[in-house]
């Protein structure tokens, strides 16, 4: 009678075991396709940042040197409008999902609108006074300050060498192109120093407000309204709202100009989005990778399409190491931290933690 007992109770805690182990399969299988779907997710929000940023950056190009319009306060203050619109009616199409709210308690979110709006207009500014190859060259010094602001700030660690060689040759290469550079414009260069600085600082803010479980689209509407009285306000101050300025936009053979401007501002929307959307779900780092990607292709069509570069041996020298820093950037293994996953050994233990409290019930 007790062997049967013996048994039966053997029996049901390896049944009971069984199943335990079963139910950590599923949960491992479940978490590894998880991970993948949200890897895929990741990379096909950042291709379409890096495709909708190339477009963005060609139109704006074209409006501002072919077309003239050098106005960049009021390019921005129209995307915010065609910003606005778009959230709305996003919460139209799903007012569950998308329900935006305006985020002013938020400390993070507010020094996030500012450094927004200011990278926005520093980056029109510098993109007015030089040709795309070495603005795309410059913007690519962006990865060098979200690494440190990544160290410094997020604490995320240091990055394997392989990449922090590509951040080192992307800096070193954009300081050789500007030297050959025989158009060069020192205000240009100002202003795209400073746009870069304040995006990197606009990225992690933004990948601070994705770990503290901001939702993207709330702070990107915060920014949105929070920013347009700023971008109407300095377009008062430099006297960017004129008569000539409405003048410009009445007159009735202007449709290449009419057609170019919307398409600027419609994708320059879209790249804010997409922008944050990355940010958020891939990481900071992982954001400026796509933009060094979109640069290099950026940087070869300029030279076909405006036709504005005058190459040098330094010029070349430079864009070829920028480019390679790129690639080695792109080609370096992330950590944890810029991937947005979690640590498998981590993960390995709440999962042996699990089975234990299992076994014991």
């Amino acid at each position: 009678m007790f062997n049967r007992v013996r048994c039966s109770v053997v029996s049901v805690s390896s049944h009971q075991l069984y199943r335990v182990q079963f139910e950590e399969m599923k949960k491992a299988a479940s978490f590894s396709t998880g991970q993948w779907q949200s890897r895929w997710w990741g990379t096909f929000i950042g291709l379409c940042f890096m495709g909708f940023s190339l477009l963005t950056i060609m139109a704006n190009k074209v409006v501002l040197t072919t077309c003239g319009f050098n106005y960049p306060n009021i390019m921005m203050a129209t995307q915010m409008v065609v910003l606005i619109l778009i959230i709305l009616l996003l919460r139209m199409i799903d007012p569950v999902n998308l329900n935006a709210k305006f985020q002013y308690e938020s400390t993070h979110v507010m020094f996030f609108s500012i450094f927004f709006s200011v990278q926005s207009v520093l980056s029109l500014s510098a993109l007015e006074g030089m040709n795309l190859p070495l603005f795309g060259a410059l913007k690519r010094c962006t990865a060098l300050m979200n690494l440190l602001l990544s160290v410094t700030i997020l604490k995320n660690g240091f990055p394997p060498v392989l990449r922090t060689i590509g951040v080192l040759l992307i800096t070193g290469g954009c300081i050789m192109a500007g030297l050959g550079d025989v158009k060069f414009e020192w205000m240009a260069y100002t202003y795209g120093l400073l746009s870069v600085i304040s995006k990197s600082i606009y990225l992690t803010i933004g990948e601070m407000l994705g770990r503290l479980g901001f939702n993207s689209l709330d702070v990107l509407y915060t920014s949105v309204v929070l920013s347009l009285p700023m971008f109407v306000w300095m377009g008062i101050l430099n006297r960017e709202l004129t008569t000539d300025t409405l003048l410009y936009f009445a007159r009735e053979d202007n449709q290449f100009f009419f057609a170019t401007y919307a398409a600027a501002i419609v994708l320059g929307a879209l790249v804010t989005i997409f922008t944050l959307k990355s940010t958020t779900i891939n990481s900071a780092l992982t954001t400026s990778l796509f933009s060094s990607m979109k640069t290099t292709v950026q940087s070869i069509c300029g030279y076909f399409l405006f036709g504005d570069v005058k190459l040098t041996v330094l010029l070349l020298s430079g864009l070829s190491i920028n480019m390679l820093g790129g690639f080695l950037y792109g080609c370096a293994k992330p950590n944890k931290s810029d991937t947005g996953q979690c640590n498998e050994n981590e993960t390995d233990q709440e999962s042996d933690e699990e089975l234990e409290k299992a076994l014991i019930k």
